[in-house]
Formats: C-alpha cells, structure tokens, sequence
C-alpha cells in the first residue's frame, strides 16, 4: 500500500495563509523598529536605550503628547512605514508564487537533511563570524565607524532592546536596602563618621602638594589587562618576568603600593569603577551612558578642572561595551579604538598586528604617544591595554627579538608545573613587561614632567590561589622629577583617582573621592597607620587583611589565620557594605540624603 504523498485535510490550501501571515508579521515588526530607532536618534542622538524605560515608568501622556507634536515627523515615518510594508509584501508575494507546498514526506526528509547542515552553519557563522566552534566577541571583530552617529546605528536595534531588557532586570531593581540593613544616615555614620546628608561635604578632600613643587604636563594612568601582583613574586626573577617594571621601582623615582586590590572582577566593572569612583554595585552602568552625567567622583571631569585635557585610549574596538560612550559621558573628551587604530596599525606595522580582542600593546601605546605630540595642553590620559588576554597569540618572535629565551621559558615551567601558566602566555606577559617600560622611559624624555601609574584591572584567572592572591594588583606609580612620599601601604583602585589629585593640583584644592591619597608631594606628610580598604570580597588595615569568606591574613607574620569573627572584620565588612549602598545613592537618586 503506497502513501499518499498530499497534505493531512485539515492543512490543505491553509500553509499558503499561514506563512503570509507570519511574514508581513516579521516584515511589519522589522520596518517598525527600525524607523523607530532612527527617530529614537534624532531625538536622543543614540540608539534605543535605557531612556526608552520611560514610555513605561514615566509619564506616558506627555510623552505621547510630544510625539504627536508634529516635530518628529512622524505622520510621515508612518506613510513611509505603510509604503515600505505594502512593498515588501509585493516582492514576497511574486517571490512566494513560485513556490509549490504540496510535496512528499521523502521530500520533506530530503529537504530537512540538506537544509539542517546549512542552518547549522550558518548560525556557527552567524555567532562567530567564523565557521569555527571558536567563540568570538562580534564587538571585537567588526571594525567601527569613527563616526558616532554610523558606529551607533551599525549593531541591529533589537540587540539594543534586548540589552536594555537584560540590563533593567540586573541593576534597576535595586533598592538601598539590597546592599545594607543601615538606613542613609547610619551608613554615613558608619563610612564617614559624621552627620552631614550632602555628599559634596562629605567626599570633599583637600590637596596637600607644597607651593614651587614641579608642575606635571602629562599623566599616564595604565590599566593593564590581567596584571596580578603575584607575578612580581621572586620566584618569577629566574626569567625576568616583569623585570622591566620592577626596575622602574627605585624608591626615588618609582614606587609601589605593598598591598593593593580590586574593587571590581571583570574588566568592564573594573574601569567603570576606576572611571566614576564608585564601588562595584553590581550594575552595569556602561549601557546606560545616554542617561548618565559625570558622577562628583568621576576622575575626567575633575582632571579638566585641573587644566587636563581627559582622553580615553583602548586597544580594541570603542564599541565594546558602549565604552566610547561611557568614558564620554563620564568626562573624557575622546575616546581612541580601533576605528583609529586600525588605521594606524596598517601605515605602520606588519600583520598580523591584533589579535581578537585589540591591537598588540606596542602599536597603542606607540599611538599614545602619537597623539601626545599632537596635543598642545596638559593632559590625562588613561590607556587599557588588551594583549595580555586569551588566546596569547601574540607571535612568540616579538618577545625573541627583544631578547626572549623560549627554552628559559620551558625549563622554567617544567621547575613549576603547580604554577598553571603556558609558554605562550609567559612569554606574552614578558615582552608586555619590556614594551610598556620602553614606553615609560621614552616618554620620560621626551616630557620629563610626566607622572605614570600602572595597574591592573584584575588578576589572571589561576586555580588554587588564596582571595590575596585572586584580588591583589599592582599600584606603581612613576615621575622623572616630582619627588613624592608614601603615606600609606593598603588601598584599592579608588585610591587612585585621589592620589593623582593630591599630587598634581594646586595647594589647597579641592577634590571629591571615596577613596584616600597613597602619596604625597609634601615629603614631610605623616605616614597613615590607620588606613583601611575596602576592595572586592576582602577588606584590611595596616595589620590584617580579610576575605569576605573569613580568611584573615597577617601583614606582619604573613601567615594566613581564621579570624573567628573578629571585631575588625565586621566592622570593615559592614563599612562595605554601606559604601557600596552610599555609591548606588550616589548613582540612582542625588547627592543630597533627605
């Protein structure tokens, strides 16, 4: 008995109907959002973002009461909208008749197994940007537009609504209550210790820099991707795997913070906690950089009061993460990627010059400097690097050039096994190393009035290693002729915006932080014995450090130890806890407390 190879009753003549409706659906939703992104545009000059949140959480009436006003034009995006559709259903139509909907099963089996592989592809295509199994960050890969309004429009507008949707239920849900049982005014109590309500009293700090002190022309704040402080350890000189950097550090013209940490694990957390001068609140704040205003405590827009020209340099793409505009919406005058770099790297380098997250180190920080000449006025200039990163593909002859032994490299790693590093990634980390003092010294001479900081936005991610290794960073700080002091041995990335301020500006003046000064121009300044921190998951003071999980450590002894409960950790622990609640008030209502 053959088959029939007809469709079942109850589909016969409607697949036809249903796939017309299906795709006017998709025709009329895709015309829909995107002549709504571009109005979006004209009205807010970005894509669709957190602002959109207001048609359903602010006052509907008028909004729709502006939109109908008649300046958007939208009678006529409604015509075009209409005239597009009907358009679109034309072409599908003449398209769609040519197909025929009644076939067999063997057909359909055919057809299933020579379109599946194809689908398959394509979205392994789709994700990747490469037929490879191999992830790939499409924000890494494509090149971008230096022109903000072609960069915006570039990436689909339902990515950017699907963005706002995810980043709405992460972070704006939150309430003061969700980071500390105290109320405003007894966490200002606890952190600040006073009964002040304004934030601009509160966070005020005043520079203690001596009158005739050397004016510094140009500041270079480096944040280096995956830089832990271990790897300054010892056990690392045999290969002189950061030897470069620790010969800068001579106690006359370079030092270095003994015991520095996190305040935030990824790297885009990170340097929006560096950049705003906020804790980690555990809310992205990158994407909603079209609602943002330069926080009190952000570091550009405090720069520029000191006569700084604030400029933002990033190895890879400024679309990654919405960073170009984040690091503009918090102060900095331009942010350089790869839409520049790219260009740069072609006129004067060999390919391959990147790798999938940024250009090699060299080629920016040669292009820093590049644009240092070209700058007539002071500057602060703050530099994410991105090579030290998987999948360390930085040709090994780089690092043999500038004298690289690999076989010194493999001995090393057969000594340690237990150490979990890889030739490549050693290897990548010490022609870093050479670059980046190279760029030091080079820049040195050619503006002697320059200061230097280097540190890492976090550690490498390393098995078996204890919470002072997994959040510890370097702080180095470096000036051909500004002779400073050490004031104290803890702190975290918040110490660093105050530190530069405390450093550069004119005496007596005012800055806004969280965080302390770790030096000081004034060489008779008093060395602080009470200094605490506060960083991600561990806190500490001049004595003990402690994880947020209860695992002390002994500055003295340097011993680890359990700390039972002890009174400091919870006092510090709570002290965190109302900072961060402090920063998120700071963030989402005002800097007056009612």
């Amino acid at each position: 008995m053959v088959k029939s190879s007809a469709p079942p009753p109850y589909l016969k003549g409607k697949e036809p109907i249903l796939l017309n409706i299906f795709a006017y659906f998709i025709f009329a939703l895709i015309l829909f959002v995107s002549i709504a992104n571009f109005t979006y545009y004209t009205i807010y000059n970005d894509v669709f973002n957190t602002v959109l949140l207001g048609l359903f959480f602010d006052n509907q009436q008028a909004i729709l009461a502006d939109g109908l006003s008649g300046k958007y034009n939208l009678s006529i995006k409604v015509i075009v909208f209409f005239l597009a559709l009907w358009g679109c259903a034309r072409i599908y139509q003449k398209m769609i008749s040519k197909i025929s909907f009644h076939f067999s099963y063997q057909q359909a089996l055919i057809g299933i197994f020579v379109a599946l592989p194809l689908f398959v592809l394509s979205n392994i295509f789709a994700i990747n940007t490469t037929f490879s199994f191999k992830e790939r960050n499409l924000e890494q890969q494509i090149t971008l537009a230096s022109n903000d309004f072609l960069r915006k429009i570039t990436p689909s507008p339902f990515r950017s609504l699907y963005v706002i949707y995810r980043d709405y239920h992460k972070s704006d849900l939150k309430t003061f209550a969700d980071f500390t049982s105290h109320t405003p005014s007894e966490a200002i109590k606890n952190f600040f210790h006073s009964d002040e309500k304004d934030f601009k009293i509160l966070l005020e700090q005043k520079s203690d820099k001596p009158m005739n002190t050397p004016q510094i022309e140009h500041i270079f704040y480096i944040v280096a991707e995956s830089l832990g402080s271990y790897v300054f350890d010892s056990i690392y000189d045999e290969i002189g795997l950061v030897s470069g950097m620790k010969s800068l550090m001579d106690e006359k013209k370079g030092f270095s913070v003994p015991y520095f940490f996190e305040n935030a694990r990824r790297t885009i957390w990170s340097l929006e906690s560096q950049i705003t001068g906020l804790y980690y609140m555990g809310i992205r704040l990158s994407p909603k950089a079209s609602m943002l205003k330069p926080f009190l405590t952000a570091i550009a827009p405090q720069m520029e009061n000191l006569g700084y020209t604030p400029l933002f340099y990033y190895g890879g793409s400024e679309g990654w993460r919405n960073l170009a505009d984040f690091t503009k919406s918090q102060g900095f005058k331009q942010c350089y990627g790869t839409s520049l770099l790219d260009h740069f790297a072609k006129t004067h380098y060999p390919m391959p010059y990147q790798n999938s997250w940024g250009v090699w180190d060299h080629i920016l920080f040669d292009f820093v400097l590049d644009q240092t000449k070209r700058i007539k006025t002071p500057t602060f200039q703050m530099i994410m690097t991105t090579t030290f990163h998987t999948p360390f593909d930085l040709p090994l002859q780089y690092a043999i050039d500038l004298g690289a032994n690999p076989k010194q490299f493999e001995d090393f790693l057969l000594k340690h096994p237990n150490l979990s590093w890889d030739l490549e990634e050693l290897m990548t980390l010490w022609w870093f190393d050479k670059i980046l003092t190279k760029f030091i010294l080079d820049t040195s001479k050619q503006y002697p009035h320059s200061l230097f900081v280097i540190t890492g936005d976090h550690t490498p991610n390393k098995p078996n290693v204890n919470f002072k290794a997994f959040h510890q960073v370097p702080f180095l700080i470096y000036s051909p002729t500004l002779q400073i002091k050490p004031i104290a041995n803890i702190g975290s990335h918040l110490d660093i915006a105050p530190t530069l301020f405390n450093l550069i500006s004119n005496p007596g003046s005012l800055f806004y932080s969280f965080g302390k000064p770790l030096f000081s121009a004034n060489l008779k300044a008093v060395f602080d014995l009470n200094r605490e921190m506060l960083g991600l998951e561990v806190m500490g003071n001049e004595k003990y450090l402690y994880g947020i999980h209860q695992e002390g450590f002994d500055l003295k002894k340097r011993i680890f130890f359990n700390p039972n409960n002890s009174k400091d950790f919870i006092e510090l622990l709570q002290r965190y806890y109302d900072a961060q609640a402090l920063s998120w008030y700071l963030y989402s209502k005002s800097t007056i407390i009612p």
